[in-house]
């Protein structure tokens, strides 16, 4: 059986919805973004997130959640 014929509809749609999904790299060259001032970056990134084009992957999310915990205990420590 094909991976396509197991996956469930859900999966089907996580996997359409991510085909679709706006990365950051795709917004503009990250060059772009650094050369940009902080005030007019950040609200760059609030109007794509605000209106839906700007997603980051929940890996990268956890990863940077476990980076903060690991230096917090660290600093505690």
């Amino acid at each position: 059986m094909s991976d396509r014929a197991e996956k469930s509809t859900s999966e089907e749609a996580a996997d359409m919805a991510l085909e679709k999904t706006f990365l950051p790299d795709q917004v503009g060259s990250d060059q772009d973004l650094n050369a940009a001032e902080p005030a007019s970056r950040l609200q760059t990134i609030h109007e794509l997130v605000r209106t839906g084009r700007y997603h980051v992957p929940a890996a990268i999310i956890a990863d940077r959640m476990i980076e903060r915990m690991i230096a917090e205990r660290r600093r505690r420590a």
